[in-house]
């Protein structure tokens, strides 16, 4: 079941509800049957791997426990920026009584390191038990990624075991929590092993593909860093933007450059041959996001 809101003409509208499992209406099953009451989902989109792989997670533990869920898409929780005003409106469309608790996917929800937006949303959804999963909120049951144990063995490889001394780290969105974690082991790790971090350690490539390429071979043509022997990336996207600005360049991978994401995403895994790529994982499903989040927004019996 899938239903739209509509939008003024040249205003871009995204938002939509998808119905997950089919709930029954009350002419079909009579007042004395009411339809069982589902998990809000909310995220800003729904196609990409992070949140694909979080809600199949999701998905598979409500259906275990014969829960129904609804998955709400809409856009960011910006304000003043084009488009997402009308996207984000398909929240404003939820109705808490239908909706036994509500998981919010609230990293892609708001990139911004204040909480405003996101504390906002979930006091709409009082009474509902709401649970944050991507990012910790203040007095919001918060499931969390597990940053560090992927990003501090992938350090420890690259310093520790490879031996490498000369390496940048590619960053996401600045205020982005993910990302801003990973670049402090990052940068730890390269202290602590004595190794300079300063501006030419960084660059900026904003969770884009097409970003992370073109920042790539700016800073590789601007030879600010001539030594330079490995690109780190905050995710597989801009790993793979990086690996097409290291080539435009005319560097060749890994025998000049080595490049290497985070996340594990399976385009990480067929872009190039196992010895030519590396890509540190997410303990995601495997660290019981899915039902630890569920588990939290209300009994499932």
């Amino acid at each position: 079941m899938k239903d739209r809101v509509s939008c003024p003409d040249g205003e871009k509208c995204q938002g939509t509800v998808f119905r997950m499992q089919r709930l029954m209406s009350d002419s079909q099953t009579g007042p004395a049957h009411p339809p069982a009451r589902s998990v809000a989902v909310i995220t800003d989109f729904v196609f990409h791997y992070y949140a694909a792989r979080l809600l199949a997670g999701v998905k598979s533990v409500l259906q275990d426990h014969g829960v129904p869920m609804t998955v709400y898409i809409g856009g960011p929780l910006v304000v003043g920026e084009q488009g997402y005003a009308q996207s984000s409106a398909i929240y404003s469309l939820i109705r808490p009584e239908r909706h036994r608790g509500a998981l919010l996917f609230s990293l892609p929800l708001s990139l911004r390191q204040e909480p405003d937006e996101l504390l906002d949303l979930v006091a709409r959804l009082a009474p509902l038990p709401v649970v944050s999963v991507g990012r910790s909120l203040p007095g919001v049951v918060s499931v969390e990624v597990d940053n560090r144990t992927g990003m501090q063995a992938l350090m420890d490889h690259l310093v520790g075991t490879c031996g490498y001394t000369h390496l940048a780290f590619v960053r996401g969105q600045r205020g982005n929590n993910d990302s801003a974690e990973r670049e402090r082991i990052f940068t730890q790790t390269l202290r602590r092993h004595g190794l300079a971090v300063d501006e030419r350690s960084f660059i900026d490539g904003e969770f884009s593909m097409l970003r992370a390429q073109e920042a790539t071979l700016a800073y590789l043509e601007s030879g600010v860093s001539p030594e330079l022997q490995v690109l780190v990336c905050a995710n597989d996207d801009m790993a793979e933007g990086v690996m097409r600005g290291v080539r435009a360049a005319g560097k060749r991978i890994p025998e000049d450059i080595a490049v290497v994401g985070f996340d594990d995403m399976e385009l990480a895994r067929t872009t190039l041959p196992p010895d030519h790529r590396a890509s540190a994982g997410v303990p995601g499903r495997a660290a019981g996001g899915p039902e630890a989040a569920v588990a939290a927004s209300g009994p499932l019996r």
